[in-house]
């Protein structure tokens, strides 16, 4: 145990010397920057073995977060000069965790852009302290969004600064977060019963374009098509995605609207099973492709896979 805690000790000790020398120019100077993490460090010195043990536990970053918090809650810190050291040092200790960012407006500005990403308990927790100061909250909430972002984005590295997450400055919109989440929902064994089989697409709504809308129906129909027939494969192609691994297999099957969702009256216009197909990724944007959009019994036979 000794040994483990001297060790972090020392990544700790590390982390004030790259936090002090590497970070912007403004805390290679910065006074603040010293003193926060030496009142730090001297709290973290008079903790016991056990007490030590207990706040950098590995598996909950958020303990040394709450310790660390009640060091800084200082006029410095209220005033925000000493939070983004505090978010700084948290990256270090804990990156799988806390983000890459120390700008208090980013951190706010990534809530407020995601908030219908999170749970009504984060929000509920969120609205309570909207006049406190309480980073770790924001935390909390990032990782929350973080976490619906690499579920709808599975392939990407989720970074809040890079694409996909930011694209010309501007963050992904939460409407599109949602659909590829709604569309990467297949949880095989579900009962097709249980599952919508019938939505009302295409009618106008305004998000930040004016245009037609969408509604999943790719879990129900892959689901529906894997219950008739067994197993998943491309109406076009007929690959069953035997070339991948039986986890990974599902994931090239996409749902292609028969008629093109363009095409439908603003009023919008039902979406059943009937009116969709089952293609793997490279048939279906392989159709798109066409132009006017070929009926799926076309397209097979043009490309020869009758």
């Amino acid at each position: 145990m000794a040994s483990n805690l001297q060790k972090r000790s020392y990544w700790m000790r590390a982390c004030y010397l790259v936090l002090a020398v590497q970070a912007q120019p403004i805390f290679r100077t910065s006074r603040t920057c010293k003193s926060i993490c030496i009142r730090l460090m001297s709290a973290w010195k008079q903790l016991t073995i056990a007490q030590k043990a207990a706040t950098f536990d590995t598996d909950d970053p958020k303990k040394f977060a709450e310790f660390a918090d009640k060091f800084l809650e200082s006029k410095l810190y209220t005033q925000g000069k000493a939070e983004p050291i505090r978010h700084a040092l948290l990256f270090f200790l804990s990156p799988d965790y806390f983000e890459r960012m120390v700008s208090i407006k980013d951190r706010q500005n990534i809530v407020g852009h995601f908030k219908n990403l999170l749970s009504d308990t984060t929000k509920n927790q969120l609205h309570k302290n909207i006049k406190k100061n309480k980073p770790l909250l924001i935390d909390q909430a990032i990782f929350e969004i973080r976490q619906k972002l690499e579920s709808a984005y599975p392939q990407d590295l989720v970074d809040f600064y890079l694409e996909p997450i930011q694209v010309s400055g501007s963050w992904v919109s939460v409407e599109e977060i949602q659909r590829r989440l709604a569309e990467n929902d297949i949880t095989p064994g579900t009962e097709a019963s249980h599952l919508p089989h019938a939505v009302t697409e295409g009618e106008q709504r305004f998000y930040q374009y004016y245009g037609k809308s969408r509604k999943a129906l790719r879990k129900p129909k892959l689901e529906s098509f894997r219950k008739q027939h067994g197993f998943l494969f491309c109406e076009c192609c007929d690959d069953r995605g035997g070339k991948y691994p039986a986890n990974f297999g599902k994931a090239i099957f996409e749902v292609h609207h028969r008629k093109s969702i363009a095409d439908y009256s603003d009023q919008g216009e039902e979406t059943t099973h009937d009116d969709l197909a089952v293609l793997c990724a490279n048939c279906h944007n392989a159709i798109h492709a066409t132009d006017p959009l070929m009926s799926v019994e076309d397209f097979k036979a043009e490309c020869g896979f009758e």
